[in-house]
């Protein structure tokens, strides 16, 4: 039978709170929220990596939310009001050869009042759709697993030029648009092969995504698309990254419901 293509772990907050944090649907009324950074063994203990420095290329990660909550399950996962789009997940430095490099710096912090003026941005593009997870969480998990690593890069360097580079990436690269193009929307009903994804996608950048799907109750749903390009931010053919891309013929690509 075949698995799901691609399988991604769940957020577990690995980050302690110092200082308040906001929970999920208050408001923000003291902006300074440090998380201190883990280990990089909380991540990676006992594989082997490249490193900070050496990492070769970028994965634009983006997940269908719909799908995600799904799998989650509405007691822990809500899709806002504002989102109605692919989502980020995060912006990856990665090794074609080995595991790609996490929590590079250990003595960094996610500081929320570096990204306020993003605020708005992030809520609607790279939001935290756990409910049960606090306001910040999700945007530490990427700041200190990928983004400290991705600070070797001038132009990622640092937490605010991570944060806004991949937005700025995300409104480049965002698939929706191209795919309603190519006549692919979302649907409760209709089903779309994986490669009607990819070819769609193709046509429009001139290179082929990687696509990762799940199998719930013997039907397929789009979850995560990837686009890979190199430390110049320009587009490349994703190097293998995982033992098999989706290779559905009959895949859901939900209409987004929001609230539980």
């Amino acid at each position: 039978m075949l698995k799901a293509a691609l399988i991604l772990a769940v957020l577990v907050p690995a980050c302690a709170l110092i200082g308040r944090a906001m929970t999920r649907g208050q408001e923000e009324s003291t902006v300074h929220v440090d998380y201190p950074c883990p280990s990089r063994d909380q991540y990676y203990a006992g594989k082997k990596s490249c490193s900070g420095s050496t990492w070769t290329f970028l994965i634009l990660a983006m997940s269908w939310p719909q799908t995600f909550c799904m799998e989650e399950g509405p007691d822990r996962c809500q899709i806002p009001e504002n989102v109605h789009n692919w989502t980020i997940h995060g912006l990856w430095p990665s090794c074609v050869d080995t595991t790609g490099p996490a929590s590079c710096n250990s003595s960094a912090a996610f500081d929320a009042t570096l990204v306020k003026d993003l605020q708005n941005d992030l809520n609607k593009d790279w939001p935290n759709l756990l409910i049960h997870t606090d306001y910040y969480d999700f945007w530490v998990h990427e700041w200190c697993k990928h983004g400290t690593c991705a600070s070797s890069l001038p132009p990622l360097a640092g937490e605010h030029n991570y944060f806004s580079r991949t937005l700025d990436l995300y409104q480049l690269y965002n698939p929706y648009s191209v795919l309603e193009a190519a006549g692919i929307v979302p649907s409760d009903t209709k089903t779309y092969s994986s490669q009607d994804f990819m070819s769609a996608v193709q046509k429009r950048y001139s290179v082929t995504p990687f696509i990762g799907c799940i199998k719930y109750h013997q039907q397929y749903y789009i979850r995560d698309m990837y686009l890979c390009m190199d430390r110049g931010f320009n587009l490349i053919k994703c190097p293998p990254l995982f033992k098999k891309n989706c290779e559905a013929d009959k895949l859901k690509y939900l209409t987004v419901r929001h609230g539980p």
